[in-house]
C-alpha cells in the first residue's frame, strides 16, 4: 500500500542535495508545498508528479505510479460503498483488493493508462459517473420481479470527449432527461468499447481533438461499420466543420466550444422527436 508519508520519503531521497526552494522553482510551486509533500501531509497531483519526475530526473512513471496508487486507495472505499448504497452487493475486501476492483471496473469501461494518468485528485469525484452505466445495468437486472420487465430504456448517447469535466457535466444533464449515457476519453477507447460490445448508440457526441485517436479518424472508422448512429460534433475550431462537410461523413450538427449545455440538450431532444 502506498501512502503519503512513503511518497514524502521517496521525494526527500530523490531530492538529494537540492534544496526545497530549488525544487519548488523548477516545478513552479511554493517551497511550503514541497515541504507538505515531503512530510506526508498531502499527495501531489498526477500533473505535479510528472513535473517532479522531470525536475528530479526520475525514471518516467516512477513517481506517477505511486501517486495514482495512493489516490486510488484513498478513493476506493468510498466508491465501493456507493455500490452498496445502491443495493449492489460488494464483498468486503482488504485495501489492495478494493484497489484492484476499481481498476478492473475502469478498464472494463474503456479506460486506458493514458486516460488514468490525466485524472487529478478532484477528477476522482467523477468515478461515480464513470461507473454509472455499469451500475444501471446491474440495477435493471435486479429490478425484474416475477414477469414484470424493467422500465423501457431511453435513447442511448455515447460521449467521446477528452475533457473529463465536460463529460461529467453533459452526461449528468442527459441522464436527468432519461437518456442512457456512456462515454470514453479518446477515439481509440471509444471505438474499442463499441466494437467489443457490438453497440450502435442512437447518438454520438464527438470531440475532434483528442489524444491517441482524434474525432475525424474515429468517425471515418465508425462509418465503415455503423451508419446508424447520429453524430453531433463539438469543436473549438471552425475549420473542422468545413473539413467534415468536405469529407461527407454525415453529421447531424455541431457546436463550437465553449457551448451552452441547454442548447446542446435542446438539439439532442429535437433529433429524437
Amino acid at each position: 500500500m502506498v501512502i503519503a508519508p512513503e511518497i514524502g520519503q521517496f521525494l526527500r531521497k530523490a531530492r538529494a542535495d537540492l534544496k526545497q526552494e530549488n525544487v519548488a522553482q523548477m516545478v513552479g510551486c511554493t517551497t511550503s508545498y514541497i515541504n507538505r509533500l515531503e512530510t506526508g501531509k498531502t499527495i501531489p497531483s498526477p500533473q505535479m508528479a510528472m513535473k517532479l519526475e522531470r525536475a528530479l530526473k526520475l525514471k518516467q512513471g516512477e513517481l506517477l505510479h505511486k501517486v495514482l496508487e495512493a489516490k486510488l486507495q484513498k478513493r476506493s472505499a468510498r466508491v465501493l460503498q456507493e455500490f452498496r448504497d445502491m443495493g449492489i452487493e460488494v464483498p468486503e475486501r482488504p485495501a489492495a483488493g478494493a484497489e484492484e476492483a476499481i481498476w478492473a471496473i475502469l478498464r472494463k469501461l474503456g479506460f486506458t493508462p493514458d486516460d488514468l494518468n490525466k485524472l487529478s485528485e478532484e477528477d476522482w469525484e467523477t468515478v461515480r459517473s464513470v461507473v454509472a452505466p455499469l451500475i444501471q445495468k446491474l440495477l435493471e437486472r435486479k429490478a425484474k420481479v416475477g414477469n414484470k420487465a424493467p422500465a423501457e430504456k431511453g435513447k442511448t448517447v455515447f460521449i467521446v470527449e477528452d475533457e473529463i469535466k465536460i463529460c461529467h457535466l453533459v452526461a449528468g444533464a442527459l441522464r436527468d432527461r432519461g437518456f442512457q449515457v456512456d462515454y470514453a476519453f479518446n477515439g481509440k477507447s471509444a471505438l474499442g468499447l463499441l466494437l467489443k460490445r457490438g453497440e450502435k448508440p442512437d447518438l454520438i457526441l464527438l470531440d475532434l481533438h483528442m489524444p491517441l485517436m482524434g474525432g475525424l479518424e474515429f468517425l471515418r472508422k465508425l462509418r465503415k461499420i455503423n451508419t446508424h448512429s447520429k453524430v453531433i460534433v463539438v469543436t473549438a475550431h471552425a475549420q473542422d466543420i468545413v473539413d467534415l462537410h468536405a469529407m461527407d461523413l454525415s453529421i447531424e450538427g455541431y457546436f463550437e466550444k465553449p457551448f451552452d449545455v441547454q442548447e446542446l440538450l435542446k438539439k439532442v431532444e429535437e433529433l429524437f422527436k
